[in-house]
C-alpha cells in the first residue's frame, strides 16, 4: 500500500473512531442537526442574505441540507438512519473489535 493510501485510511479510521466514541456517549443522528438560523434570511443594510449553493444559484433548504448529510453518511459508509459507522465499515478499517462498543 502506498504511503498516501495508508495515511488516508488512518485518517478515515480516526474520523470513524471519533464518531463511535460520540455514539457511545449517547449522540445520535438527531445531534447532527443543522441550526435553524442557517435557513433564516439575514439583513445586511439593504441586502438580504440567504444560504446559497456554491454557485449562488439555489437557496439551500433544510431538505437540501438533510440530503447532503445523508450523502455524506453514505460516502463514509455510515448508517443513514443512525448517522454512525456500520460494523462493515469498522471492519474494513481494522476497527472491528470496537464495533460492539455501543
Amino acid at each position: 500500500m502506498k504511503l498516501c493510501e495508508e495515511r488516508y485510511t488512518a485518517s478515515e479510521g480516526v474520523w470513524n473512531l471519533q464518531k463511535v466514541m460520540n455514539v457511545r456517549e449517547g449522540f445520535t443522528r438527531k445531534d447532527d442537526a443543522f441550526p435553524e438560523n442557517w435557513f433564516a434570511s439575514l439583513k445586511a443594510g439593504d441586502k438580504t442574505i440567504v444560504l446559497m449553493d456554491y454557485f449562488g444559484e439555489k437557496r439551500i433548504t433544510r431538505e437540501d441540507a438533510e440530503g447532503f448529510l445523508e450523502s455524506c453518511y453514505r460516502a463514509r459508509g455510515w448508517s443513514v438512519e443512525k448517522g454512525s459507522p456500520t460494523v462493515e465499515k469498522l471492519r474494513e478499517l481494522g476497527l472491528g473489535n470496537i464495533s460492539g462498543a455501543w
